[in-house]
């Protein structure tokens, strides 16, 4: 009868951790934030193998939010531009969204939404609803308190949410 290795259990643990590119596959950011996060919060593991509790430290510390979680969006356009543009704004006019990581806004997307999400992005942009600031975070999108009314407004008029559809160039294949 053979013996089990005593070091059987913490090679196991091994086998569980994350390498440093798994987690960041998993979370949707670059290798180099997942270390970036743990050196802040002191919590960067010797032998780089990251475990759940590392995992989430990284998801707090970079403010990596999951906004399209259990957002039903319709198949369709024009209704399907319409949802994705009301939810970002309903998103952002809370106090959490006022200001969030840029790629908090595509987290969970498919790549056609993201695409159109990222265009409509520049153009509140460039319409003046919203800035982009750089913040220990990373680049950001804020909505002024200013201009919060302004962008509800916006989501709310039918007429108005169509004519910025239909200003926003939308990949081929989004529906």
């Amino acid at each position: 009868m053979q013996t089990a290795n005593p070091d059987s259990s913490s090679n196991l643990e091994l086998l569980l951790k994350l390498r440093v590119d798994q987690a960041a596959r998993w979370l949707e950011i670059h290798p180099f934030e997942v270390i970036r996060a743990l050196v802040h919060a002191d919590a960067l593991p010797a032998d780089l193998r990251l475990d759940t509790q590392h995992v989430e430290s990284v998801r707090v510390e970079a403010g990596l939010e999951l906004w399209w979680d259990g957002v039903t969006i319709p198949e369709s356009e024009p209704e399907l531009l319409r949802k994705l543009l009301q939810t970002l704004c309903e998103r952002l006019t809370t106090p959490e969204g006022a200001i969030t990581r840029c790629d908090n806004l595509f987290r969970g997307l498919d790549r056609p939404r993201r695409f159109f999400l990222r265009r409509a992005v520049n153009e509140l942009v460039r319409m003046g609803y919203l800035d982009v600031v750089m913040t220990t975070r990373g680049l950001s999108v804020t909505l002024p308190a200013d201009r919060s009314a302004a962008l509800t407004q916006l989501t709310a008029d039918p007429q108005l949410l169509s004519a910025l559809v239909a200003v926003i160039p939308a990949s081929e294949n989004i529906g």
